[in-house]
């Protein structure tokens, strides 16, 4: 019975993360949000990676500086969870807010980190989180908006009601490809965690983007390309990461978004 408990609070402890919350709407609901697990290795370069681990709010950050597998030569800091090397992935956000919890539900992701360009460690990389929020597009307008997965593709919609309704849509913004790696950034729709609210929330995994409603009128779409010169890697010596780095896509959006939900 001990070894069960102690094996059910460690996998409790282990899907914790630091959850650092970049975007929400006046109301309050995340709009965007970066996810560090613990536990888990993190790619930074072709010879550089970080690892997580926590005590309370007591966070160990392993820096690897030969090997992006979290083997061999490492450096530790010791950190509180509101320290300079856990905010600096707000990206001096004003209302960044940096919680020790369960991720939340989400649609999709970006990296923020340049990998190769196969994007081969899209399962280990540092990336910023979208989730299909609906809120009003302005206090003084009556339009709402959110973001959505269709036809392959992440869009961002926005609608005259308060319930994001298709059939009240009346523009959409192309965001980018489902799977898409480009210049070593990874573009990814998905959704393993469901949406406490909304249950149907798993239609947006990319396994039923060929289900999605198809009725999206191409004329009313901009697309929006991620650019190479917005997409900085981190450096291969990892005392030199620059959190700040990110494709035009997610700036764009961030930005954009910022003005909408203030």
């Amino acid at each position: 019975m001990n070894i069960i408990f102690i094996g059910l609070l460690i996998s409790f402890v282990m899907s914790e993360s630091i959850i650092i919350t970049t975007l929400k709407s006046s109301d309050g609901h995340t709009i965007t949000f970066k996810n560090i697990e613990f536990g888990k290795c993190y790619y930074t370069g072709t010879r550089s990676s970080d690892y997580y681990t926590h005590r309370g709010n007591n966070i160990t950050i392993s820096h690897y500086t030969s090997s992006s597998t979290c083997t061999g030569n490492k450096n530790e800091t010791f950190v509180d969870i509101n320290d300079k090397e856990i905010r600096k992935f707000c990206n001096q956000e004003a209302n960044c807010s940096i919680e020790i919890k369960e991720k939340p539900y989400y649609i999709g992701y970006i990296s923020f980190v340049e990998d190769d360009d196969q994007c081969s460690n899209h399962n280990n990389i540092y990336a910023t989180y979208l989730t299909n929020t609906c809120a009003k597009y302005d206090k003084n307008s009556t339009v709402y908006s959110m973001l959505k997965v269709e036809n392959g593709s992440m869009y961002h919609k926005f609608y005259s009601t308060e319930k994001c309704d298709e059939q009240k849509r009346v523009d959409a913004i192309k965001l980018w490809e489902c799977g898409l790696c480009e210049n070593g950034i990874i573009h990814k729709c998905e959704n393993k965690t469901i949406n406490p609210t909304d249950e149907k929330s798993n239609d947006h995994s990319e396994a039923s983007n060929n289900q999605e409603d198809s009725s999206m009128n191409q004329s009313d779409e901009k697309s929006m390309s991620p650019s190479e010169e917005e997409s900085k890697s981190y450096s291969e010596d990892s005392s030199n990461h620059n959190i700040d780095g990110a494709s035009l896509t997610i700036l764009s959006l961030i930005g954009m978004m910022v003005m909408l939900f203030v």
